[in-house]
Order: structure tokens, then C-alpha cells, then sequence
């Protein structure tokens, strides 16, 4: 298995753990994100929607593993999904957020996004 599948490997499960998680748990871990806001059931059912996002994402990288052209397709999407994240955080108020919520989310997101960008390009 190549650099750039175990790599991708990686990036699945972790989306899916993320995804797992943010649906098991959208009030508590939303709390470190966006304060009390995530107390709102409204604002969970966006939690969780992520989290199916992140879900889904992971399982389709995982079941792409045997053929480079599809994975690359799961990975890229997964990316630009991580960009949109920290492009979103960066065009919220910090005083919108507890206290380092939108820096960590703008760092998680375009660090999770760089690591799918060249995970793409190496399955070239």
C-alpha cells in the first residue's frame, strides 16, 4: 500500500471518528466550538449534520481504497469541505466564539484541508 493510500486511510478514519462523535455528543462538543449556542437544539441539528457530512465522507474514502481515481475524488471533496470550514470561521466574529473557537477551528480546517490537498496530489 502506497504513502498517499495509507494516508488516505488516515484522513477516513478520522473523518469518521470526528463525524461519530459530533453526532453522539453534538451538545458537548459544540460547547467548545461555539459556546453556549450549542445548547440550542437548532443549532445541534447543525452539529450533527456535520457530522454526517464528516460521516459519510470517511466511509466513501474508505470504500474508494482499491481504486486511486475514486479515492481521489472522496479525498478532494473532504478538502474542499475543511477549506470551506476555515474560510467559515474566518468570516465569523472571534467575539462570536469562546475564546480560541475560531482560531482552533480556522487552524483544524485549513490544516485538515492542506493534508487532503497534497494526499490528492500524491494520488496522482
Amino acid at each position: 500500500m502506497s504513502t498517499s493510500v495509507k494516508m488516505s486511510a488516515l484522513l477516513a478514519v478520522g473523518r469518521i471518528a470526528t463525524g461519530a462523535a459530533l453526532l453522539a455528543s453534538p451538545g458537548r462538543l459544540g460547547a467548545l466550538w461555539l459556546g453556549g449556542a450549542a445548547a440550542n437544539p437548532g443549532t445541534q441539528l447543525a452539529i450533527r449534520a456535520l457530522g454526517v457530512r464528516d460521516l459519510v465522507l470517511g466511509v466513501g474514502a474508505l470504500s474508494a481504497l482499491g481504486d486511486e481515481r475514486r479515492l481521489r475524488r472522496w479525498i478532494g471533496a473532504g478538502a474542499v469541505c475543511d477549506l470551506t470550514d476555515a474560510a467559515g470561521a474566518m468570516a465569523t466574529p472571534a467575539t462570536a466564539l469562546p475564546d480560541g473557537a475560531r482560531e482552533g477551528t480556522v487552524a483544524m480546517g485549513a490544516g485538515a484541508a492542506l493534508a487532503g490537498a497534497l494526499t490528492h496530489r500524491a494520488l496522482r
